[in-house]
């Protein structure tokens, strides 16, 4: 056995009986307090020089207070002899999550009083937030299911490194905001809550996915499956998986739903057209959630293309800063300015300018080059003396056909000389549906005429080179014969 030494008292665990398995925040094992009495010990995965001997606040919250549906904390803290933190709980019979397993899908009935009592017990301390609200935190104590963990999954959120994504959310039954690591509320506890009824009535919680992010994008996009149960609880577990927290109902109002499917399992006014009216009620309550889920669907494509426009305009702001030291590196006379994703350079008789797009331009793969286009800037070398004359090209961040990485290309263009008549020349275009007809493989009046030729990582020094070069020869008048 060992002992350990808590704030309000010692307490002693054998290591080598564990209660169940060890859960991402912590693992749980046999005790007994100074008296002999059975305890639970959970020893959390922080450590004091982690925490920076952070107070594990839980302990003012939640010891010595007794809860109807809220198991028990007889102390918690760090032990006074090792770099370990500890909480000590009553000892419970089970989990949910192992009698789910055992029994799989309960009746109506059964599920709504599980859910009634843990509703309860996120009423009885409304002022916290559990934050990992699942069935393996449910535990039967004392004839009633009660929740445990309270305030672990912040204490080691705010006490460590490891708040990300890897540490601090059970995918099965995170809500949408828990994966976008926006501030989570008490509607985040009322949509795992919804997830456990999911696996309550149908088995399974209503994501069953393979990978962390086959889980985060069901979470964040995907409709729940459909209950097949009491249109009232139907209803109310759909409305506490939508996707936006203000939208999901407050707990006063998932207590008081529960409590009247128990108290009226055959509600007088349920008549053939009072029961209509209630599973039509139930359709259009999931309907909504169903636009819903494509609604934050479409936001969450956007972010994402957003984040990977701020990638692709970072890379190249790091290319023009090489440019332009290059630049003056070799010809000192030369005005340089760097602004953000944009470059000028002139010396005498000669322009070079990148003017980058802060904005992402596509959704997807266009559809005839299945170019998939997230951004673009143009880059140009401009003969300023003698004959008019410019070199310019598109550069397009994306991803190629048979390609899985986004990188930055160079394109440059030209007139169709059997289509069009005027002058020559390469140009840029910034039109994404004209690039794509171009590159399309059909006859059109703008068609390529170099490109798409990466121009980042190893292929950066080719690409500043020949840019130099183009430059260089408007200086001397020389642009049109390159």
């Amino acid at each position: 056995m060992i002992q350990i030494k808590l704030p309000r008292g010692v307490w002693r665990f054998d290591p080598e009986h564990r209660l169940g398995e060890a859960g991402g925040f912590g693992a749980v094992f046999s005790g007994v307090d100074a008296d002999g009495r059975a305890v639970a010990v959970k020893k959390l995965h922080v450590s004091a020089r982690e925490a920076a001997h952070r107070e594990l606040r839980i302990a003012d919250e939640l010891v010595g207070k007794a809860h109807k549906n809220v198991l028990t904390v007889y102390d918690a803290g760090q032990d006074a002899d090792s770099d370990a933190y500890y909480v000590v709980m009553a000892l419970a019979e089970g989990s949910l999550e192992e009698y789910i397993r055992k029994n799989g899908r309960v009746n109506e009935g059964e599920a709504a009083t599980i859910l009634l009592e843990i509703a309860n017990g996120l009423s009885e301390v409304r002022h916290l937030v559990h934050r990992d609200m699942k069935p393996a935190n449910v535990l039967r104590e004392g004839g009633a299911w009660k929740i445990a963990d309270f305030g672990i999954a912040r204490f080691v959120e705010e006490a460590t490194s490891s708040h990300t994504l890897s540490g601090c959310l059970s995918p099965p039954y995170a809500a949408p905001e828990q994966w976008t690591e926006e501030r989570v509320t008490a509607a985040t506890d009322i949509y795992a809550l919804g997830c456990v009824a999911h696996a309550l009535i149908n088995g399974a919680p209503p994501f069953v996915e393979r990978t962390r992010e086959d889980f985060r994008r069901a979470h964040l996009e995907k409709t729940p499956p459909s209950l097949e149960t009491d249109s009232r609880l139907r209803a109310l577990v759909s409305t506490m998986l939508r996707k936006e927290p203000d939208t999901r109902p407050a707990l006063t109002r998932v207590i008081a739903v529960l409590t009247d499917v128990l108290t009226n399992p055959a509600p007088a006014a349920a008549t053939p057209g009072a029961s209509a009216l209630q599973k039509l009620n139930a359709a259009e309550i999931e309907r909504q959630a169903r636009e819903a889920a494509e609604a934050a669907a479409k936001r969450e494509a956007k972010r994402r293309r957003v984040n990977l426009a701020q990638v692709g305009l970072g890379t190249l702001e790091a290319i023009l800063q090489n440019l332009a030291l290059t630049v003056q590196l070799n010809a000192s006379e030369t005005k340089v300015i760097v602004e953000l994703q944009h470059l000028t350079a002139i010396i005498r008789g000669a322009k070079l300018e990148v003017n980058a797009l802060r904005e992402v331009v596509s959704e997807g793969p266009l559809p005839m080059s299945k170019w998939d286009v997230v951004t673009y800037a143009t880059i140009s070398v401009q003969q300023l003396d003698g004959e008019p004359w410019s070199h310019d090209a598109t550069l397009w961040y994306m991803r190629l056909p048979g390609h899985d990485e986004y990188r930055w290309y160079e394109v440059s263009y030209r007139r169709n000389a059997l289509l069009t008549e005027g002058p020559g020349g390469l140009f840029a275009i910034t039109d994404v549906n004209d690039a794509d007809l171009a590159a399309g493989g059909g006859m059109h009046v703008t068609e390529i005429a170099s490109g798409p030729t990466p121009i980042d990582d190893e292929n950066e020094p080719a690409f500043i080179d020949g840019w130099l070069h183009r430059f260089a020869l408007a200086g001397q008048g020389k642009l049109r014969g390159f």
